[in-house]
């Protein structure tokens, strides 16, 4: 499991930095463009740009590259820094070298056999990939500026290892690229640069944001609530119980184990009837510890009465 950091708000809200370097400022406005306004119902918990540093895994990122279509995904094995910039690299070097070096915060650049065989012969895709600690509903926001002077690259978006969308620019036949997505239930998302010509011009400047469903509006993702307790989540579809009560109104009184709309003496005798570890009728597991214990009576007897009031 990946740990993600987020503020004391389970959020990256408030999180600001400047982290442009030697862009010119008409560009630098679409690329960082960190922060954009949340997806209605969701909450930032990531960005490629304010959380790139020179640490594999940290903040759910890492930085990899392939060889071409169904080769093994690899980490890239060096960082490097140049300028106060860490550089990831495929070769241990110092400062930019060029081909050797693929990721930077806000860039990134393929190599190709056809003129940058470094430091080896042949193609290397750049990935740059956010991991959730488990699957969650997720949007985001892509910007992106491939170079005016390739030959043909090819941007794509991979959720959990597929392509769901590319977008391929020839000598800047796509100035840019900003576009915000749902992406649905997922727990990786990735962006890989594939140069379709040479890649002696082969850069992109790019910023990844994602966002998390936040059903209740507490600047908590609702994957991260139900990660640190999962009977926030009873019927294990990834969103919080809380809000689905219109339509699944014993969600909300789990307590109600009988379904008659109160929770009663019928209640007590099905927590009672199950008591101890790994229940057969889990329903009476009511916090989801894996067993009916004293915590689940004081969850009933706090609920007794009609459900709802």
């Amino acid at each position: 499991m990946i740990a993600q950091h987020a503020d004391r708000q389970g959020s990256l809200l408030g999180m600001q930095r400047n982290y442009t370097i030697g862009i010119p400022l008409a560009v630098a406005a679409v690329v960082s463009s960190s922060l954009c306004a949340a997806p209605p119902g969701y909450v930032l918990v990531a960005d490629s740009q304010a959380q790139f540093g020179g640490e594999q895994g940290r903040d759910g990122w890492s930085y990899l590259y392939d060889v071409g279509n169904a080769s093994a995904i690899q980490p890239l094995p060096y960082v490097t820094t140049n300028f106060g910039v860490d550089i990831w690299c495929t070769r241990e070097i110092a400062g930019d070298g060029g081909s050797h070096c693929m990721i930077k915060s806000d860039w990134f650049h393929a190599n190709d056999g056809y003129d940058c065989n470094t430091p080896q012969p042949g193609l290397q895709r750049p990935i740059r990939q956010w991991e959730a600690a488990q699957p969650a509903m997720l949007a985001i926001n892509i910007n992106a500026v491939p170079s005016s002077n390739s030959g043909g690259m090819r941007l794509e978006l991979l959720v959990d290892g597929v392509v769901m969308k590319s977008w391929t620019s020839i000598y800047g036949s796509i100035p840019s690229i900003t576009e915000q997505l749902d992406v649905g239930v997922a727990r990786s998302i990735a962006l890989r640069l594939d140069p379709l010509v040479g890649c002696g011009s082969d850069g992109c400047l790019t910023s990844l944001q994602v966002f998390a469903a936040d059903c209740n509006a507490n600047d908590i993702a609702d994957y991260l609530e139900i990660a640190g307790n999962p009977s926030l989540d009873r019927d294990h579809d990834g969103a919080l119980d809380s809000c689905q009560c219109a339509a699944h109104p014993e969600l909300c009184c789990p307590a109600d184990l009988t379904r008659d709309g109160q929770v009663n003496g019928a209640d007590l005798g099905a927590v009672l009837a199950f008591w101890g570890p790994n229940p057969a009728y889990p329903q009476a597991d009511l916090n989801a510890d894996g067993r009916v214990d004293g915590a689940d009576l004081g969850a009933l007897l706090a609920g007794w009465g009609p459900c709802g009031q």
